[in-house]
C-alpha cells in the first residue's frame, strides 16, 4: 500500500529536492522564517531579562542608539541567523512523508 504524500511533488526525478544547491523553495522559506524568529528571539529575550534586572540601565542603553544603528544591528543579526539556518537546512535531509514525526534523518534530531 502506497503512503500518502509520495507523489514526488517538489522533488527531482531522482528523489532530490529542487534547486541548484540542493535546497528548494520550501527550504528557502523555512530558512527565512527560522531566521526571522531566531533574530527576534535573540533580541527580545536578553532585553526583557535585562529590563527585569536593571530597567534604568536598559533604557539608557537604548536611548543612546539611533534608528539607523538599530536597524543595521538587527540586519546583521538576521543575516547571520538566515545564513546559519540555510546551511543547517541544506545539510539535513528531512523526511517529506506526511506521517513522519518531523525529525531530520542522518542523526540530527
Amino acid at each position: 500500500m502506497a503512503e500518502e504524500g509520495q507523489d514526488g511533488a517538489g522533488s527531482g526525478a531522482d528523489g532530490t529536492r529542487d534547486g541548484a544547491d540542493g535546497t528548494g523553495d520550501a527550504d528557502a522559506l523555512s530558512a527565512w522564517a527560522f531566521a526571522s524568529f531566531h533574530a527576534a528571539l535573540l533580541l527580545v529575550v536578553p532585553l526583557a531579562l535585562a529590563h527585569a534586572v536593571a530597567p534604568n540601565a536598559v533604557g539608557g542603553l537604548l536611548a543612546g542608539l539611533d534608528t539607523l544603528v538599530g536597524v543595521a544591528l538587527y540586519l546583521v543579526l538576521w543575516g547571520s541567523t538566515w545564513w546559519s539556518n540555510r546551511r543547517y537546512l541544506a545539510a539535513c535531509e528531512f523526511d517529506d512523508s506526511r506521517g513522519s514525526s518531523g525529525r531530520a534523518r542522518g542523526g540530527v534530531p
